[in-house]
């Protein structure tokens, strides 16, 4: 017979026994699903049996399916004949309840949460490089397989170690524990895995228990949970250092991607080498400036500097010069005046000399003359002719002072003691001539 065939003689024979009709089963819900056309669950309690309802049975029965609740379903049992199982259909729900496998987790869970086991604070990160992986779970298992090829291809360098475990069943939790506190004992590798495939709630059992979680807690090297789906929210998972969302997830986990970390290299390269040329140049232009200005501001201050300096000399020059001239020129003056002063006393020296000498002696003469005729006549002959000889020493010297008329205004001192000097010298023979005739009387 063929596959089919023995199905469909299984389920002929299903059909035909009454006590398999309108049964009554007791359970708790697990894997709580559907689609638009019906809703799939598992009921657990001790063991478990699969359940498929119609979406418009769902429906009117009123009732709001959770993993978790405790209820009571009637209706048929069915061979699925293409799957070759057996499932549940039932007709009508009864809730009665949250069911005792929901109730001893969630007292699990919390018990857990108040020793802190679950704190953000007592998370490891895993080593982003790792050379080593240890990996907890079944070697027969898709699991073991979905994670090592997950670090293959992101690392080929990298080495697995497995540690083979029993995921499912009452000796799965000491088994997955012992395989944990194992790979942890050694230094054989830097992060470990543990894990397994996605199903049913009792098939995650051993990943709800205490011994798994402190396992976990309790390990030095960061533990990496990969069970199920993210649906399968496990105790283990929120002990571990990181739960991944499956098996596959896992080797992102705890292996960077090699050719992404060299691309991101690539491209930190890049933007370094950019951001240095950029910083480069804004230093450079940044210093051009400053040399630039520095430079602007230190001839400035050496030409205005310089500029000070030969405007300082030059006044210091042109003061020194023109002192230089005044000095020239008052010592000039000093030795012409001087020059022209003894000249012109020399010059009246001489005149006073010769023509006062000259003069008396003829006024003597003429006196002895106008004394031997008649004195009062001579006298006044003698007045007349005195006044001539003022007039000449006058016109002669007016003769001098043209002759001096370039000097005249740095000698003008002099020309008054000239005139002083002759005025004392007509004085003087006036005085002389009457002294004379004042004798001869």
């Amino acid at each position: 017979m063929s596959v089919r065939e023995v199905n469909d003689r299984i389920a002929a024979v299903v059909d035909d026994i009454p006590a398999l009709s309108e049964v009554r089963v007791r359970g708790e819900v697990t894997d709580f699903g559907g689609s638009s056309a019906a809703v799939y669950f598992t009921l657990t309690g001790g063991a478990e049996i699969d359940c498929m309802m119609w979406r418009n049975r769902y429906e009117a029965a009123d009732v709001d399916l959770e993993d978790g609740i405790e209820i009571v379903a009637e209706g048929d049992i069915d061979y699925y004949v293409d799957g070759g199982r057996l499932s549940l259909k039932p007709w009508t729900l009864h809730v009665v309840g949250e069911g005792d496998r929901a109730r001893a987790v969630e007292r699990l869970r919390a018990e857990l949460a108040d020793r802190g086991w679950f704190a953000d604070e007592t998370k490891v990160e895993p080593p982003a490089f790792p050379d080593r992986v240890g990996i907890v779970t079944s070697e027969d298992g898709g699991a073991r397989h979905d994670i090592v090829e997950s670090i293959d291809d992101r690392d080929p360098g990298v080495e697995t170690v497995l540690v083979d475990a029993r995921v499912q069943g009452p000796d799965a939790p000491e088994s997955i524990a012992n395989g944990i506190q194992r790979l942890d004992r050694t230094d054989e590798v830097d992060v470990i895995v543990v894990g397994r495939g996605g199903g049913s709630e009792t098939d995650l059992d051993a990943f709800d228990t205490e011994v798994v979680a402190e396992a976990i807690h309790t390990a030095a090297m960061p533990v990496v949970v990969a069970v199920g789906h993210a649906a399968d929210g496990t105790i283990a998972g929120d002990t571990g250092d990181v739960n991944a969302i499956t098996p596959t997830e896992a080797g992102s986990a705890v292996v960077a991607d090699v050719e992404r970390e060299l691309e991101r290299c690539d491209r930190l390269a890049e933007d370094l080498t950019a951001a240095y040329r950029t910083h480069r140049d804004t230093h450079l232009d940044t210093l051009e400036r400053r040399l630039d200005g520095a430079y602007d501001g230190t001839v400035t201050e050496r030409l205005d500097s310089m500029t000070r300096r030969l405007d300082a000399a030059r006044s210091d020059h042109t003061a020194a010069s023109i002192d230089d001239l005044h000095d020239g020129l008052r010592r000039a003056r000093a030795v012409q005046a001087g020059d022209r002063l003894g000249d012109l006393d020399r010059r009246l020296n001489r005149v006073w000399t010769t023509h006062a000498a000259d003069r008396i002696g003829e006024l003597e003469r003429r006196l002895d003359r106008a004394w031997t005729t008649h004195t009062a006549n001579r006298i006044g002959e003698l007045e007349r002719r005195l006044e001539t000889a003022r007039d000449t020493v006058e016109r002669e010297a007016e003769v001098e002072a043209e002759i001096d008329a370039e000097v005249e205004a740095e000698t003008a001192a002099l020309r008054k003691r000239a005139r002083y000097y002759r005025v004392a010298a007509v004085v003087l023979a006036v005085i002389l001539t009457v002294l004379a005739i004042l004798v001869a009387l």
